[in-house]
């Protein structure tokens, strides 16, 4: 009986052999982690847009109140409220974004050392049982 299960355990972890190494998985999470902060890089950029033009409005409130604007108050306001909810949607996916890079980073370093303790008890257990003494 002992024996049927090292034999299923042995064929389970020779499967190993072909799985990604440590080096492959960080790999491919940095080609994912790449896309991530392009995204917020280009959200980043957005956001420094977007409350810049929000200061311009804002200022052209006073030009408003004088009549020197070329905004009615209504366009003025409405325009205010399109920027500012441009804004917190940019900042609700930058949040999104970091908060998804940061958890890829913990699933990492948490499967990381667990793959290679499988590995270890892969090469441990797929190694011919006659080289081990009794």
């Amino acid at each position: 009986m002992d024996e049927t299960i090292r034999q299923i355990i042995r064929k389970i972890f020779s499967c190993m052999d072909g799985a990604p190494e440590e080096e492959k998985l960080q790999a491919m999470f940095k080609r994912q982690m790449a896309g991530n902060r392009a995204a917020q890089k280009k959200l980043d950029l957005e956001l420094t847009k977007n409350k810049e033009q929000l200061t311009k409005l804002q200022l052209e409130i006073g030009k408003t109140l004088t009549g020197d604007s070329i905004y009615s108050p209504e366009d003025l306001t409405q325009a205010i409220q399109t920027i500012k909810s441009r804004i917190t949607e940019a900042e609700t996916k930058l949040m999104v974004l970091r908060e998804e890079e940061t958890q890829k980073k913990q699933g990492l370093d948490l499967i990381t050392p667990t793959y290679n303790q499988f590995k270890s008890w892969a090469g441990n257990l797929i190694r011919p049982h006659w080289n081990r003494r009794k």
